[in-house]
């Protein structure tokens, strides 16, 4: 029996040993990076908030260790809450809100963390101009040696739209197009507001035999279609291209070019973000048959004299048998 129970004793320790995690040893260094997001549950607008997402390497870190993160927020922006639903650790914000210290010690037993991310809402003034972007800055730093410094510390821009308005437009001779025929289409999209504001141009075009080239480098084909990506569109510009377009095949349904502007601002008035070009396309002349009749197998073509020639041949013929035969009857 002091046996049996010795071996059961060896046995649930050992159990317990297996089943236990084992702490692994910190690493010499670690490359930690900082990553910050918008979410777009947010109201970023003058008088306003912008709702970030800070994470710290990817989610989670594969290696627990103190972190220590500065969020440094510009004129016009002031922190107010900053949550996370796992071990990040809190954030305090200094006496202007605008300095805010977070850190990834657990609030309970400060061990070190795994995850090191947080939600943080910040309130945007009243007087925030709008149509501008906002330069939020972080930096990281770690309880273990980073190897690589030149990525803790980041900046990231954030745009605060004003309300206006853009509009789209597409002008191209009218067709119709043979097959093979090339033409260039202009693209044209205004910004008719007070603000300026980043813009996405989608084109699309059928049929999808039609070629198309001399696009400007800020458009990029995305599945059948170009996309447009324009940086900032200020108030009361307008942004002109030209692309070029070829005619490979026929289509009964004819050529359509669209085009839609989508910008990043509220547009107060979206009846005039689409444009369209439509032309006839013209069918390739096919080849006839010479001769023959309507039905059954094609006759030889004829050759020899034209039919213009023959037929006044024909008449001269019949005028020359006709005065022989007035002759012919006075002479009786």
């Amino acid at each position: 029996m002091t046996r049996l129970g010795a071996a059961a004793a060896l046995g649930a320790v050992l159990g317990v040993l297996l089943i236990s995690p084992v702490a692994a040893a910190p690493p010499a260094s670690h490359d930690e990076t900082l990553f910050v997001e918008e979410d777009r549950q947010g109201d970023l607008a003058p008088g306003g908030h912008i709702n970030l997402v800070m994470a710290a390497s990817y989610y989670p870190s594969t290696v627990a260790q103190h972190r220590t993160v500065v969020l440094e927020l510009p004129g016009g922006v002031t922190f107010r809450s900053a949550e996370n639903d796992y071990a990040a650790g809190p954030c305090v914000p200094d006496a202007s809100k605008r300095v805010v210290t977070c850190t990834t010690q657990d609030p309970v037993d400060e061990r070190p963390a795994l995850n090191a991310t947080w939600f943080v809402t910040a309130d945007l003034a009243d007087d925030l101009p709008a149509g501008e972007y906002i330069t939020v800055k972080t930096t990281i730093n770690t309880e273990i040696p980073d190897p690589d410094l030149s990525n803790n510390v980041g900046t990231w821009k954030f745009f605060v739209p004003g309300p206006g308005d853009m509009s789209a437009a597409i002008s191209a001779p009218p067709g119709p197009w043979p097959v093979g025929a090339e033409f260039d289409a202009k693209f044209t999209v205004r910004n008719d507001s007070r603000y300026g504001s980043p813009a996405q141009l989608y084109v699309r075009y059928s049929p999808s035999s039609v070629t198309h080239s001399s696009w400007p480098t800020e458009c990029k084909p995305i599945r059948g279609t170009m996309s447009c990506d324009f940086a900032m569109i200020e108030a009361g510009a307008t942004v002109e291209f030209t692309a070029h377009f070829k005619v490979t095949k026929y289509d009964a349904g004819g050529l359509e070019i669209l085009s839609t502007v989508l910008p990043v601002a509220p547009d107060t008035d979206k009846s005039n973000n689409d444009a369209a070009y439509r032309a006839d396309l013209k069918p390739s002349p096919t080849p006839t048959p010479t001769g023959g009749t309507g039905g059954g197998e094609p006759s030889l073509p004829i050759t020899g004299p034209s039919t213009t020639t023959l037929a006044l041949i024909g008449l001269a013929l019949l005028v020359t048998g006709a005065g022989a035969r007035f002759l012919i009857r006075r002479n009786a």
